[in-house]
């Protein structure tokens, strides 16, 4: 295999996100809770599905219940295009119904709002660097 700058920029981050696959990402777990804070303090799950790579949280506002959370893992491709649907000024009205997706550390969907992270950025390209470069 020939040495690219592809492969020089993308090996530290597949090695970083493989560690996390062996030992499994750690995200905060929480079904319709209604406050943040309370959502955090449910506890945490590990994602030991390889396919599930990804923390998120699901802000769902609603006019009769108020805002609720959900925490869990998730896959970060499913969560990622649905992160695509969320728009600043809607995910800010009610009703409405947004995703947030990390997967930079252990315990990244705490924050009361999660935009991806500029590794994640780094990261997608370059798995699609990789798939290109692969032909998958």
């Amino acid at each position: 295999m020939r040495l690219t700058w592809q492969w020089l920029c993308v090996f530290p981050l597949v090695i970083s996100g493989m560690i996390h696959s062996v030992i499994g990402l750690q995200c905060y777990q929480c079904t319709e809770i209604p406050t943040n804070d309370l959502c955090n303090d449910e506890g945490t799950i590990t994602c030991t599905d390889p396919t599930h790579n990804a923390c998120y949280k699901r802000k769902h506002q609603m006019e009769a219940f108020g805002v609720r959370y959900t925490k869990s893992c998730i896959n970060m491709e499913k969560c990622a295009a649905l992160q695509r649907l969320n728009n600043e000024k809607v995910c800010k009205r009610t009703p409405s119904n947004c995703i947030y997706c990390c997967q930079d550390k252990d315990l990244c969907n705490s924050a009361y709002i999660l935009y991806s992270t500029w590794r994640n950025l780094v990261l997608s390209f370059g798995v699609f660097v990789v798939r290109t470069a692969v032909g998958i």
